[in-house]
């Protein structure tokens, strides 16, 4: 995914008989075991640049009823040029959508551990660093099947966002969270 969108900015490369590689960065999360997670409480992480191709307000507005019916929070890091707006979009839910701003690392690692997953919301994006920092962590990450991220995840992978929905996938959050399922 990346390397496609790589090429379509320079497409003058493809010219060239060259191989293309693409690195990604490490993330700074500490791979756990799933035995070293502590799940016991009933929330979601979207830890996004708040912009709009990230797709924040669609994925709130498509969890929302299962997020108020369920008790289940979201809390959103990071920042962006979308805040303002967002937080402006979303203040009367208040109760379930939190907007945590920039974390330390560690407190970014605590919440995304304790967690029942992380929302990748975005449709397009070539990888992700919350993506892989979830995936450190044995955490779930719920994603659209286009995102870069996918490609290294089984295709019967449980938490493709565009196959099932909401409820189904809170279903299987918490049946994963009892059971101590190692995700990857």
């Amino acid at each position: 995914k990346t390397k496609s969108k790589f090429t379509s900015v320079f497409p003058d490369l493809l010219n060239f008989n060259m191989k293309l590689k693409v690195v990604y960065p490490f993330s700074e999360i500490i791979f756990l075991d799933k035995n070293f997670r502590n799940i016991s409480k009933n929330y979601l992480v979207i830890n996004s640049r708040h912009t709009p191709t990230k797709n924040i307000n669609k994925i709130l507005i498509e969890y929302l009823n299962v997020i108020k019916e369920r008790k289940i929070s979201i809390y959103i890091t990071h920042e962006g040029i979308n805040s303002e707006e967002l937080r402006k979009e979303f203040l009367e839910y208040s109760e379930y959508i939190s907007f945590t701003g920039y974390l330390e690392i560690d407190d970014y690692q605590k919440l995304l551990s304790e967690s029942l997953g992380v929302l990748f919301p975005s449709l397009d994006e070539d990888f992700g660093i919350a993506a892989l920092d979830a995936y450190n962590l044995n955490v779930p990450i719920l994603l659209y099947k286009n995102c870069g991220f996918s490609e290294i995840l089984d295709n019967f992978y449980d938490f493709f966002i565009d196959d099932k929905d909401p409820n189904e996938i809170i279903d299987l959050l918490l049946q994963y969270r009892n059971e101590k399922i190692n995700i990857y």
